[in-house]
């Protein structure tokens, strides 16, 4: 019970399946020379050691897919894009943008947004 919250996790649960797989090739060399095993509560807390040395994965940084200008030039990026919560944008102020070339490249954004395909 008290390795099962481990198990759940797939890397953890690999490294606690190599840990026991270590342990039992130590247990059976102990028993072939005739030595005592290694106690239960070391074992539990050998599995664990092995379940925690397990490197965690970085978190990645989560990129925003962009949207450009007719000219090709990145002027803002698309926070979410979805059927039930609609198109939320984001426009970067500070280019020397036309208004009239945000309004088109606004416009094939709309045009392509998951909300309005039908």
């Amino acid at each position: 019970m008290k390795l099962s919250p481990i198990a759940k996790s797939r890397d953890q649960r690999d490294a606690l399946l190599a840990g026991a797989d270590i342990l039992r090739k130590e247990q059976d060399d102990r028993r072939q020379r005739g030595e005592a095993p290694i106690e239960r509560a070391q074992v539990f807390q050998r599995l664990v050691g092995f379940a925690q040395l397990q490197p965690k994965r970085p978190a990645r940084a989560k990129s925003r897919p962009t949207f450009h200008a007719p000219s090709g030039a990145p002027i803002g990026e698309i926070l979410s894009d979805s059927k039930s919560k609609g198109l939320t944008i984001t426009i970067n102020s500070k280019l020397p943008m036309d208004v009239d070339e945000i309004l088109a490249s606004v416009r094939t954004l709309l045009e392509s947004a998951k909300f309005s395909r039908r």
